[in-house]
C-alpha cells in the first residue's frame, strides 16, 4: 500500500520504518524544514526499548544516551533534601534495559534508519484532505494534491490530522492545569557530575541536566491554569516574570538567557479519544493519545502505536480489521498511563510545602535495602510487546 504519514517525529518515522520493511511504500510530510531538534530528557525503556531493539537500534542509542546516575532534590541554599540513585532503584525493579536520552537523539536515531529508504517531505504540511471507498485525496501547502491508499497522522498534540478528520482540538485535548518549557544555557560553574538536579516549591520545578559539555538543558514545569501557549518572542521575558525571586540557581540561570533565545513550551496536556481512526484515516503517537511527559511512556508509546500498527496491516486482511487489532492491543495499557499520569502530577510538583516534605521523605527512604525493591518495582516500566 501506498501510505501517508503526517509528522517526521518518534511515531511517524517509527511507522515508516515498519511500513517499509513489510513492503509498503510509506511517504512522510513535515511542516519543519529540516528534523526538529527541541526536545528533553526522556527514560528511554519498556515498550520504546522493545521496538528499537528489533530495529536494531539499541548500540546508537546506548552511544547517544546521556546517564543520569542521580536524580538529586535541593533547597534554595543548594543543600540537598533527597537524592536517588537511578541504576540502583531501577536494578531493584529487575529493569536494566534502560537509558536517559534526550528525545531529539531518540527522533534524529529514527530518521537515520529510513532517510535513505523512504521519501520524506519537508516544509510541507496537509491542507485539505477527502476519503472515497478506495483511497484518500490530499492536498498540501505547496498547492499539490496526490492519492494514497492510507493516510496515518502522527503529526503531535497538535495534530492537524485530528483536526481535519475527527473534529476540534477542544473535543479530545485535556489541560491538567501546568505549562513547561525547556532551554537551554552555557554550563553554570557548578559540578552536576552527571545527574538531574532540580529545586522544588509549591507549583513549580526547576531543574538542570548537562546534555553536553557546554550546555545544560534547563526545564522548568508549573502551575498555569490556562492552556493558551505565549508566543515566541513572548517566553523569555514571562519566564523570567514567573522565575524572578527564587533562590537556587535561579537568579544565574536567569542571567544566562537573553529576549532573542529559542524556547520550547507548551502545556502539560493529555488526549483522550473513543476512537483512533475514520475510514481510511488513522491517528497514532500523541496526536491520537498523548500521556503527557509525566507519564515517561510518551515515546515509547508512540513507537508502541506504530510498531503495532504495522503489525496488524500484515495481519489482517483489511484496514478496518487493522485498526481495530491495534485498538485492542494497545487501549488497554493507554487508559491505565494517562490515569497514573494524573495521579502523578500533584507528586511531580507538589501543591504545598508539607506534600514536599512527604515526597523527601519516602525518597530517601527508597535509599534503604528495605524499601529500594518496592519503590524500584514501582517505577520500574515492563513492555507490553509480546514475546518474539
Amino acid at each position: 500500500m501506498r501510505i501517508l504519514i503526517s509528522g517526521a517525529g518518534v511515531a511517524g518515522l517509527t511507522l515508516a520504518y515498519w511500513l517499509e520493511k513489510h513492503g509498503h511504500e510509506p511517504i512522510i510530510v513535515e511542516k519543519s524544514a529540516d528534523i526538529r531538534t527541541e526536545g528533553y530528557m526522556i527514560d528511554f525503556t519498556g515498550t520504546g526499548w522493545d521496538v528499537a531493539e528489533r530495529m536494531g537500534l539499541i548500540p546508537v542509542i546506548r552511544e547517544r544516551a546521556n546517564p543520569a546516575e542521580n536524580v538529586i532534590y535541593k533547597n534554595g541554599q543548594d543543600k540537598v533534601t533527597a537524592q536517588v540513585s537511578v541504576q540502583k532503584l531501577l536494578e531493584a525493579g529487575g529493569g536494566n534495559n534502560f537509558v536517559a536520552l534526550n528525545r531529539r537523539d531518540l527522533v534524529l536515531t529514527l530518521y537515520e534508519s529510513v532517510r535513505d529508504k523512504v521519501e520524506i517531505c519537508f516544509g510541507k504540511s496537509i491542507e485539505g484532505l477527502t476519503q472515497s471507498i478506495d483511497h484518500v485525496e490530499v492536498t498540501f501547502s505547496d498547492g499539490s494534491s496526490d492519492r494514497f491508499d492510507l493516510h496515518i497522522g502522527c503529526d503531535g498534540i497538535h495534530s492537524n490530522t485530528r483536526k481535519l478528520v475527527f473534529g476540534p482540538a477542544s473535543d479530545f485535548v485535556h489541560h491538567l492545569g501546568y505549562q513547561f518549557a525547556i532551554f537551554q544555557i552555557s554550563p553554570l560553574q557548578y559540578d552536576l557530575a552527571r545527574s538531574y538536579q532540580m529545586h522544588v516549591i509549591p507549583n513549580l520545578q526547576v531543574a538542570v541536566y548537562p546534555t553536553t559539555p557546554d550546555k545544560w538543558l534547563v526545564f522548568v514545569l508549573f502551575k498555569h491554569d490556562s492552556p493558551a501557549v505565549p508566543f515566541q518572542k513572548d517566553r523569555i521575558s514571562l519566564l523570567k516574570e514567573r522565575l524572578e525571586g527564587l533562590e537556587w540557581y535561579v537568579p544565574e540561570i536567569l542571567d544566562k538567557i537573553n529576549d532573542g533565545d529559542y524556547v520550547f513550551q507548551d502545556t502539560l496536556t493529555q488526549v483522550q479519544m473513543a476512537q483512533w481512526h475514520k475510514g481510511r484515516v488513522g491517528i497514532i503517537g500523541d496526536a491520537a493519545y498523548c500521556p503527557t511527559l509525566i507519564s515517561g511512556q510518551g515515546a515509547s508509546m508512540a513507537m508502541a502505536g506504530a510498531y503495532f500498527l504495522a503489525q496488524a496491516f500484515e495481519q489482517c486482511e483489511s484496514h478496518e480489521d487493522a485498526f481495530q487489532m491495534m485498538d485492542a492491543q494497545l487501549r488497554p495499557h493507554i487508559d491505565k498511563i494517562q490515569a497514573s499520569a494524573r495521579s502523578f502530577a500533584s507528586t511531580f510538583v507538589p501543591k504545598s510545602y508539607m506534600r514536599m516534605a512527604l515526597i523527601n521523605v519516602v525518597l530517601r527512604l527508597s535509599n534503604a535495602s528495605i524499601f529500594r525493591s518496592l519503590v524500584g518495582k514501582q517505577i520500574t516500566v515492563n513492555s507490553i510487546l509480546p514475546a518474539k
